[in-house]
């Protein structure tokens, strides 16, 4: 019975479906609003507010119709702007009201749905730690009241060294968190091999281009040719009759011409002996 009535009591103050997203969607339209107009920057923010404190106080701003502002929200952006410019710093107001709209729009499209937002809330806290950083230069307490005392504070215990050190390790770890050890792991692995292919592949071609003239060259692959031997019968050639060659005339020597030939001297013939007159014995 208690446990029914603890049940009952919890379900009757559990809020229902649809004020979460009336709460979600208000949220969303007031972080939209802020968005806007912080998104000219803070030297817009601060001479809209010089231009209206000349005519008055913050309670009479809307009431001043004849001075124009940059906001695009108007008195109200200039408002609400400055102030959170004023008590947070700009960059961490801008940031803050970005992830704040993220999450409502993501609650009120899901209501139901449970999430978990750490990974924001780590954000918030790196935005923060260096909107300090970017204040530890301002004199006054013109804006970012808040970072500019944090700054302060840890300035006159660690000095200023120690404490931009101590910002910036605390910024390394939220990204650390926020993207986790083992992607980034994976990343960096990622980027040293590809930036070990890309000298791979440069020294390579240095190489190719260091070639001389007694590396072998890579012939192309040989294609085969094949012809019709039927259709490239040679014609028959016409036969030309061969030029009779003339022999050159001799050369006569001048004694020949005058005296002749030599068998045409006077001589004796030649007779040949019979075979009795050779037998024949002169004894």
């Amino acid at each position: 019975m208690n446990n029914n009535r603890k049940n009952s009591r919890n379900h009757k103050k559990g809020m229902k479906t649809w004020q979460k997203r009336l709460i979600d969607g208000l949220v969303l339209i007031f972080s939209v609003l802020v968005v806007i107009s912080l998104i000219y920057g803070l030297d817009s923010i601060l001479n809209d507010v010089d231009a209206l404190s000349l005519h008055g106080n913050v309670f009479t701003w809307p009431f001043q119709k004849e001075v124009q502002v940059e906001n695009p929200i108007g008195v109200f952006g200039v408002a609400v702007g400055y102030a959170f410019s004023y008590l947070l710093g700009y960059y961490f107001s801008f940031i803050g009201f970005v992830l704040l709209a993220i999450m409502s729009l993501l609650n009120f499209l899901e209501p139901a749905k449970k999430r978990n937002y750490h990974k924001f809330y780590l954000i918030l806290i790196a935005s923060f730690l260096l909107q300090v950083i970017l204040v530890k230069g301002l004199r006054d307490y013109s804006h970012s009241v808040l970072p500019r005392a944090i700054w302060a504070g840890l300035s006159a215990i660690f000095s200023n060294f120690g404490a931009s050190l101590l910002i910036i390790l605390g910024i390394v770890l939220c990204l650390i968190l926020i993207f986790e050890y083992e992607r980034l792991k994976l990343w960096f692995s990622k980027v040293r091999d590809s930036i070990s292919e890309n000298r791979k592949k440069a020294s390579l071609k240095k190489k190719k281009d260091k070639l001389t003239i007694n590396e072998k060259e890579v012939h192309p692959p040989v294609i085969p040719v094949i012809q019709n031997h039927i259709a490239n019968i040679p014609k028959e050639e016409t036969a030309t009759p061969k030029k009779e060659e003339i022999p050159e005339p001799e050369l006569i020597s001048p004694i020949i011409e005058v005296f002749g030939p030599p068998s045409s001297m006077d001589k004796p013939p030649y007779v040949i002996p019979s075979v009795e007159d050779f037998l024949e014995s002169p004894v």
